[in-house]
């Protein structure tokens, strides 16, 4: 072998001719990898490289060379380096060069240089339209991605994969709940999961997710936000009134004065007759209120569930006595429900205030 090599350089060493120069440089360099000689079939083809840079099957030997050495040597990070460089070189000039790509495949599946090589293959994927590639990509990427808004980026992409490319909404639908998962607060994949949910009547799927995400280590404000969006899934898509009551529960819990799920239960109650419940929620509607009219107004539907529903009319005058006296004197419709539950009760020296209370309101009599 030593003296076919001797032969080779006094070949190299005697000619300015290119070609033959690089023919003399590659039949040295196979020479050496059959005689299983690896570094000095490496510098051999490092030659070539240098003299005649891009011939493909020169950067496929060193890539398989420089990798057969980290693997059975010398586990240096260099050699690792220049045999991914050695086929990302082949796939630029060849993105068809299967053997090329099934090798960095192979490095990515096996966790080497995954964020590199990951970044590298996906616009070939896309190029070449492997698109369950693509998205098993995408999967194995997150094993190495720590980036936050990295991570939901890559799922969002699958999830675009999966509905527009594949097909299959209802893979994209478990990717964007995935992502709801790891960030329950962002406004596209918000949007996404609910969308997705229609596509595939999905929503008791989506349900358990937001469930899910309500009881992980989120802030307190994005618990509140989703209790209400599980509350909607309840009532409307599911039809589950008695989740959706205590979903909303769950978040007055939380923020005892946040108006939309008040309102919520409110309707619900008005709506379901549970005129117990209805008076609580209207107590508290009025006490996360600061808006004066508002007040009047809760607090007058507070005195009619006391009276017309539950037959509590002590309590209802108390309520129509406070709307008058602290928040608005001249309140008429409070002042007509006094005069009929005095006249009921034949309670004549209080209806006889409550006349004398309406005619001093006619007469602009009434001190604010």
């Amino acid at each position: 072998i030593d003296q076919v090599l001797d032969l080779y350089r006094d070949a190299i060493r005697n000619t300015r001719y290119v070609p033959t120069y690089v023919s003399a440089h590659v039949d040295s360099a196979r020479l050496c990898l059959e005689a299983q000689m690896p570094d000095r079939a490496i510098a051999a083809f490092e030659r070539v490289e240098e003299i005649a840079p891009g011939l493909g099957p020169t950067r496929w030997y060193l890539g398989r060379l420089y990798l057969d050495r980290f693997r059975q040597r010398s586990r240096s990070a260099a050699d690792i380096d220049r045999a991914v460089e050695a086929y990302r070189g082949i796939l630029e000039a060849a993105p068809e060069h299967q053997n090329a790509m099934a090798a960095l495949e192979g490095l990515f599946a096996g966790g080497v240089k995954a964020l590199e090589i990951g970044e590298f293959l996906e616009p070939l994927y896309r190029m070449q339209e492997q698109w369950e590639k693509l998205l098993f990509l995408n999967e194995h990427l997150l094993q190495y991605q720590a980036d936050p808004s990295e991570r939901i980026a890559l799922m969002h992409r699958a999830a675009e994969i999966a509905e527009s490319r594949l097909l299959a909404a209802d893979r994209a639908s478990i990717w964007m709940q995935r992502a709801l998962l790891e960030d329950p607060a962002n406004e596209e994949t918000l949007r996404e999961v609910e969308r997705l949910a229609a596509v595939n009547d999905g929503w008791a799927q989506l349900a358990n997710t937001y469930a899910d995400a309500i009881v992980s280590e989120i802030p307190a404000e994005d618990r509140v936000m989703l209790g209400k969006r599980l509350a909607r899934v309840y009532e409307e898509e599911l039809g589950d009134v008695e989740r959706s009551e205590a979903s909303l529960r769950y978040v007055v819990a939380l923020a005892g004065k946040d108006q939309e799920a008040l309102e919520a239960l409110d309707r619900i109650y008005y709506e379901h007759g549970a005129h117990e419940s209805l008076v609580d929620v209207i107590k508290r509607r009025v006490a996360a209120s600061d808006d004066p009219m508002e007040q009047v107004e809760l607090n007058y539907r507070l005195g009619q569930v006391l009276e017309d529903d539950l037959q509590r009319s002590d309590d209802a005058v108390a309520v129509y006595k406070h709307i008058l006296e602290s928040l608005e004197p001249e309140h008429a419709e409070s002042i007509k429900a006094l005069q009929e539950i005095y006249t009921r009760k034949e309670d004549w020296p209080n209806l006889l205030q409550a006349f004398e209370k309406e005619l001093a309101v006619a007469l602009g009599d009434v001190e604010r």
